[in-house]
Order: structure tokens, then sequence, then C-alpha cells
């Protein structure tokens, strides 16, 4: 009598994630957050100053996120629109990725 075979679920896959080099083991392992995570982290800070009317402090924050993400384009959206209503039309019209 030939026994059946109970199906096995499929092994564990490796989780894949992008970690920069500069992020060493600590983001792999937890530590600390990604730096895309930060850079989020900023813009919503700036996002509060800026809807204090806390324009430096705003315009700070979303330059973080800019340097830590330079592709997010929400924070270079939110650092131009700080620097307009700073009426810094130059900054605004240079805050671009």
């Amino acid at each position: 009598m030939k026994r059946e075979r109970s199906p096995r679920p499929d092994p564990p896959q490796p989780q894949h994630t992008r970690a920069p080099l500069s992020c060493g083991t600590g983001c792999l392992r937890g530590d600390r957050p990604f730096p895309s995570d930060l850079a989020q982290i900023h813009n919503a800070l700036g996002f509060g100053y800026l809807s204090t009317d806390k324009l430096d402090e705003a315009i700070a924050e979303f330059s973080k996120a800019t340097e830590l993400q330079p592709g997010y384009v929400t924070a270079w959206n939110n650092l131009g629109d700080a620097l307009e209503q700073k009426k810094d039309p130059k900054g605004a019209m240079e805050a671009k990725p």
C-alpha cells in the first residue's frame, strides 16, 4: 500500500530589502530606520511646521527630506511651496529634484 505524501508548505522566502551601503547592517536588523523612512518623517514634520506658519523650520525639514531621498517629489514640492510662502520665488523655482 502506497502512502500519499501530505503537502508541505513552501519554505520561507528571504525578505529582499533595499538598504544603502551607508546604512550598514543596522537597517537590516531593524535597529535603524531606512533613509527613505526618515525622509518621510522629515517631510511630515515640515508639513506640521508649515501648517503652523513656522516657515524656517518647515524649510529645514523639507530640505533634510530631499537630502535623504533626492527623488522624493512630494518633499520637493512642499519645499517649493514653503519657499514661495516665504516670498522666495527664486528659491521656490530652484526646488526640484
